[in-house]
């Protein structure tokens, strides 16, 4: 109906054309064009489109997760797809609705050393370029604490000591020893 008018131009002109500018997303607009005799032309509308995600990155990438992160329009939704097939299809997240406040989005439950393929869309616009990473593989002990004391010098022997942030799949430890840090022995 036009009773909210955005006046792009009261100047004559013989143009055929007009470039908009300063329009927001995902809205649609209504346009017509007046003649310089007062009549109107016929309604017609268009709708703008996100634009495309762009600056994909993958980063703290583990055994089993990693944080994705691209440069986000604010109050726009994405969503995110992460497969292990380049064409995506099938899925291990499909359309995860991601907001533009929740980058960088972590995502978990992945498995270790495998390829992941992943892209992204705003729920208004295309979809990004395809990325790809590689999880790494399960570390089975990090050690958090390593110390070597000797505890006898006349006997030369040392007293080893660790703590352990974590351990996968462990029984028992097997220490080895070197003396130039490649040949090693039980």
């Amino acid at each position: 109906n036009f009773t909210s008018l955005i006046t792009l131009n009261n100047n004559p002109t013989s143009n055929l054309f007009m470039d908009v500018t300063g329009l927001s997303y995902s809205s649609t607009y209504y346009w017509r064009v007046k003649t310089n005799c007062g009549c109107y032309s016929v309604i017609r509308s268009f709708s703008t489109k996100c634009p495309t995600p762009q600056n994909l990155a993958v980063t703290e990438i583990g055994s089993n997760s990693a944080k994705f992160n691209w440069t986000a329009i604010p109050n726009i939704y994405y969503y995110l797809d992460v497969s292990t097939v380049s064409n995506f299809s099938s899925y291990v997240y499909a359309a995860v609705p991601v907001m533009s406040t929740d980058l960088p989005y972590l995502v978990t439950g992945l498995n270790p050393i495998t390829t992941y393929y992943w892209r992204v869309r705003t729920t208004c616009g295309d979809m990004s370029a395809t990325g790809n990473f590689t999880t790494l593989q399960i570390v089975p002990v990090i050690l958090s604490l390593f110390t070597a004391t000797a505890e006898c010098p006349n006997e030369q022997r040392v007293r080893l000591n660790w703590t352990t942030e974590n351990e996968a799949n462990s029984s028992h430890f097997v220490i080895e020893r070197s003396t130039d840090g490649l040949n090693f022995m039980w």
